[in-house]
């Protein structure tokens, strides 16, 4: 049996203060790309790799979809919620990565309550409706990506 490596003394909470391997492991597992430095002036117009990657996100829902209701509602369609789950949390990011000129320019695109929705999924996920989420996947999400591909090019 092997112990477990020494830790420096750290200030309680098991992080050893002024540890190398502390701040190489919290920059590993980090989902967080580096930040621009302070002051960074005029950011690139990410609007088309945005709406790219949402149709990515389109076509990863379109799998999920495809594999039928009575499939998704079961319990061996955990995985396909927990999918499900994850393709309406991402797409709320990449809205809130557009524009607000692109925002503005789609006001029937239901910006608040995707949201709303994320936010539920991601904080209240215990008590969210699949059912939702299955409706949301397989008509709400298309139709909002059908409306900004126009921002493609």
């Amino acid at each position: 049996m092997t112990d477990a490596p020494e830790n420096d003394v750290g200030d309680g909470d098991g992080d050893a203060i002024g540890s190398d391997h502390t701040v190489a492991a919290r920059q590993r597992f980090s989902a967080r790309p580096a930040r621009e430095p302070e002051g960074a002036s005029s950011r690139p117009d990410t609007t088309p790799g945005t709406i790219e990657a949402m149709l990515e996100l389109a076509a990863d829902a379109a799998m999920v979809v495809s594999g039928g209701w009575e499939f998704f509602d079961s319990a061996d369609g955990r995985l396909s919620r927990h999918a499900a789950d994850a393709i309406v949390i991402k797409f709320h990011e990449l809205c809130d990565r557009l524009s607000p000129e692109v925002r503005d320019r789609h006001p029937t695109v239901p910006w608040e309550q995707i949201r709303g929705m994320r936010n539920r999924l991601g904080h209240q996920y215990q008590s969210s409706d699949h059912r939702i989420v299955w409706n949301t996947l397989r008509t709400e999400l298309p139709a909002v990506v059908e409306q900004l591909a126009s921002e493609r090019a």
